[in-house]
């Protein structure tokens, strides 16, 4: 039987709510109820009582829920241990791939610095890695709710706001409707996630050029092309913290939308010395990140 919907059974059962396993999981609610049913089918048998505004867990899954969950946690120690005594394995940090491209890869040579012995990896890509089951040491995510399963350091929340570069500047009001407006997709649906149309509509600018769209798979290539002078982005200012302040890009004159927090994650067990010292490391470099951020 394949792992994915018992560890989604553990959150639903954990949570006592299929939408926020699915903010746990980072996936969508009809996907945990996807997993789940799948899982029911698998069994012959229901797991959750699925109610108006609430589930329940059956006796049979009441029954199967602390086995789960004693299983999931006695998987993680035992990878736990694997990895703490692999002393040739690259300590891995896991982040997406514009987090990667503006926040951590200008921090790795520092961190050579102060760690030259230690083998390093980034791993930069938007699929969700599982540090439960060892894929990385650290993550960086950028989410609405923290993870109670992993031990979690909140860095900066995320503000969105159109950004642009020196040779469209200024823009201002209604100057916009005659410009690409750039924006990018996220490699998950997040429900509540700021858009232009929102933006427009709370900026008071009237109907929507839906036409200026230009819409780019992954936030990094959105953001190089916004620094090309290619059109005006609606960003995570968060991150373009130095690019705002060297002038690369400008910030644009309007509504600031607050929207989920950057936050840095790993797994509970406690790994080897070398990845704690890392891990105390990365949590102050990307803190004092954060406090410098708009």
């Amino acid at each position: 039987m394949p792992l994915q919907p018992l560890r989604t059974f553990a959150e639903a059962a954990r949570l006592k709510s299929f939408k926020k396993a699915a903010d746990v999981l980072n996936v969508t609610p009809t996907a945990v109820s996807h997993q789940i049913r799948r899982l029911e089918e698998e069994l012959g048998v229901a797991l959750f009582e699925r109610r108006v505004r609430s589930i329940a867990l059956t006796p049979a899954g009441a029954r199967l829920y602390p086995v789960v969950r004693e299983a999931f946690g006695q998987v993680h120690d035992a990878l736990e241990e694997i990895r703490a005594e692999r002393h040739d394995r690259p300590l891995l940090m896991a982040a997406t791939m514009a987090v990667s491209t503006l926040w951590i890869a200008p921090q790795v040579a520092a961190f050579r610095r102060a760690f030259p012995d230690v083998p390093f990896r980034l791993l930069a890509s938007d699929d969700r890695v599982d540090l439960s089951a060892g894929e990385a040491d650290f993550a960086v995510r950028f989410e609405r709710e923290p993870d109670p399963l992993l031990d979690t350091v909140d860095l900066v929340a995320g503000l969105f706001a159109p950004v642009v570069a020196p040779p469209l500047w200024p823009v201002h009001g209604n100057a916009l409707a005659n410009l690409p407006l750039l924006a990018f997709e996220w490699h998950v649906p997040r429900p509540g996630a700021p858009d232009w149309a929102e933006w427009w509509r709370l900026a008071g600018l009237g109907h929507f050029p839906f036409g200026r769209l230009i819409g780019f798979s992954d936030e990094a290539h959105a953001v190089q092309a916004a620094l090309d002078g290619q059109g005006v982005l609606l960003a995570n200012i968060s991150l373009l913290r130095k690019e705002l302040a060297s002038g690369r890009l400008k910030q644009v004159p309007g509504p600031v939308l607050p929207h989920g927090r950057f936050r840095l994650v790993r797994a509970r067990a406690k790994g080897s010395p070398r990845a704690e010292e890392a891990w105390h490391w990365w949590r102050q470099a990307l803190v004092e990140a954060g406090k410098a951020a708009p």
